[in-house]
């Protein structure tokens, strides 16, 4: 689909006189994107509905990086159509398109990264090994529960919810953390507002694995 893509590119940009120039270059690096970011919402679609540990996580990652692998031909092809007639300009392109496309990678991966924190379930392999079977629980009308749970919507969708809530504030820029602390500080608001009781250890894991992979990308890109 991407090579297709790049192609009915290259044959427009052809008609219209500009495969040799840079726009051939940041429109090859822009298809990628727009393929690379539509793979990462079906995948975690696709694969959360079927398991929602950090195994499968791993899995879409994985699968990204091997799919970025593929993606450099056709950089490397628009590189070539643009400095085609130029060589002398042929190293400022090349390092121009490397730029746009590393830009582009980091992107991706955090937007891939943002759904990481949906995928926080034990995988049954893990389950297993401590010894916990993996049906569900029994209901129970204890008063704590309750109050845990109200209207006995299942505490994971509360989990979901939450996390969703969260890259939401992350994408638009209403939530920039500079600590742990304020990220959960955001998660308690979520939880205050929506009037559910979360345990303060089960909130600190969380904002301490969101946390620790903010910080794994910013040493990435610094």
């Amino acid at each position: 689909m991407t090579e297709n893509a790049q192609k009915a590119m290259h044959a427009e940009h052809s008609a219209k006189g500009l495969l040799r120039s840079g726009n051939t270059v940041r429109r090859a690096v822009g298809i990628v994107e727009e393929h690379a970011g539509k793979f990462v919402e079906q995948a975690v679609d696709q694969t959360s509905a079927v398991a929602q540990d950090l195994d499968a996580f791993n899995v879409i990652a994985s699968s990204l990086t091997a799919m970025f692998r593929g993606f450099e031909p056709h950089l490397a092809n628009a590189v070539r159509f643009a400095t085609a007639s130029d060589s002398q300009s042929s190293q400022s392109v090349v390092t121009a398109g490397d730029k746009l496309f590393a830009e582009m990678r980091t992107r991706i991966f955090k937007q891939l990264e943002i759904h990481r924190f949906s995928f926080t379930k034990p995988s049954r392999g893990d389950l297993a090994a401590q010894g916990i079977g993996v049906a569900a629980p029994a209901a129970t009308n204890s008063p704590v529960a309750d109050k845990r749970n109200p209207g006995g919507k299942p505490l994971a969708a509360h989990w979901d919810s939450m996390w969703a809530a969260i890259a939401v504030q992350l994408w638009t820029g209403e939530l920039k953390p500079e600590s742990q602390a304020d990220v959960k500080k955001s998660m308690i608001n979520w939880f205050n507002e929506a009037e559910i009781d979360i345990g303060d250890t089960a909130l600190t894991q969380r904002a301490r694995q969101l946390w620790q992979a903010m910080e794994e990308v910013r040493r990435r890109e610094g």
